[in-house]
């Protein structure tokens, strides 16, 4: 009877330990995001915030990736493009230089989308 009440004991303390909860924050490390998109206007809705809020829960000194796929189909006079893909990789340390790159991503791939679909 002694041994089962021990080993009762011992069930329940072992349950309340593995509930407590902790208020550590929860720190990602090699965050990668991609994005498939099929129009220009699907970039156009892409959040740059949202990804900065996402980038800004990762560990220190990790890479941070960012790439966008162009799903649809470009034409370029006779020759067609599948699937583009711009990728930029960062740091963890400089969340702020890799959003002005990824400004410049976004940028750079609407003037591209528009310059290939005119032609």
């Amino acid at each position: 009877m002694k041994n089962m009440v021990t080993l009762l004991f011992l069930l329940v303390a072992g349950f309340c330990n593995s509930q407590e909860t902790s208020d550590d924050p929860v720190l990602l490390e090699n965050i990668g995001i991609t994005f498939t998109i099929e129009s220009v206007k699907e970039l156009q809705e892409l959040d740059l915030g949202d990804i900065k809020s996402i980038m800004e829960g990762s560990a220190t000194n990790h890479p941070i990736k960012l790439e966008i796929v162009c799903n649809d189909k470009l034409h370029y006079g006779n020759a067609r493009l599948n699937n583009a893909s711009f990728k930029i990789e960062g740091n963890s340390n400089d969340i702020d230089g890799f959003m002005k790159n990824a400004r410049k991503l976004k940028n750079s791939m609407r003037k591209f989308y528009k310059n290939l679909k005119t032609k």
